[in-house]
């Protein structure tokens, strides 16, 4: 089982909500529970809201990795959402980026947004869960840290409008002044707990 932040599964749902209309894709970032176990996801770092490019890729890994050094955090897995809501196939695509990951995270973690679950009122979370194992992704789990916060705190942001903030390495690149860890959305999202 996958644990995730408040923090992590807000960003998450912020932007899919920031981009309806568009498949998202992002990076996890977290801390290892032990050789053989699930990360414990405490950030999320939104990447793209279009098509998968891998130039733009390549160089937010490599800023990610000196985030996560400075931060004694690893590079645990991804997120995905599709773009329309009835889809809930696989990103196979995205999901090579997560492979690569399992060179240098031994239990990569991907999460997919089940955009049908997307609420203001939620009853659950809107995530399904993958672990890489044995060369191929397998359905797990995951839950937050604590469910009612979580699930609170990303109504109430987004009752908010705190998605139209979010930013994402796309809009980074047109704005290099944008910050893609979001600080100021991390800090808007502690005071909804």
């Amino acid at each position: 089982m996958t644990e995730v932040s408040t923090i992590a599964y807000t960003k998450i749902v912020l932007h899919a909500v920031k981009y309806p209309h568009s498949a998202i894709r992002g990076f996890l970032l977290g801390k290892r529970q032990g050789q053989q176990n699930p990360p414990i996801v405490v950030d999320a770092i939104p990447a793209l809201h279009g098509s998968l490019l891998n130039a733009p890729l390549e160089i937010l890994l490599i800023t990610l990795d000196t985030y996560c050094t400075e931060h004694k955090l690893q590079i645990v897995g991804i997120y995905f959402a599709n773009d329309r809501l009835s889809d809930t196939s696989f990103d196979d695509i995205f999901a090579k980026t997560g492979e690569r990951l399992h060179s240098v995270f031994p239990n990569p973690v991907i999460l997919q947004v089940d955009n049908s679950k997307l609420s203001l009122v939620p009853k659950n979370i809107c995530l399904k869960a993958f672990n890489y194992d044995s060369k191929t992704w397998k359905s797990s789990s995951c839950f937050l840290t604590n469910e009612e916060t979580g699930l609170r705190t990303a109504s109430r942001a987004i009752e908010e409008k705190v998605y139209r903030e979010i930013v994402d390495f796309e809009v980074h690149l047109d704005d290099p002044s944008l910050d893609i860890f979001n600080p100021e959305i991390t800090e808007k999202i502690r005071q909804l707990f």
